[in-house]
């Protein structure tokens, strides 16, 4: 959780970049941003 506090800050920026994601590139959940946003997400919540 570490400055950010909660977990689910990134549970719901997480999801917002993901669907910003599916809107704007094709291949979705596939493109590097969303896997970089994944790691990071897993890496702060622990």
């Amino acid at each position: 959780n570490g400055a950010f506090g909660t977990g689910g800050y990134w549970t719901a920026n997480e999801s917002a970049i993901n669907t910003a994601n599916t809107i704007f590139f094709s291949n979705g959940s596939n493109n590097p941003y969303t896997k970089t946003n994944n790691t990071m997400s897993v890496r702060c919540v622990k």
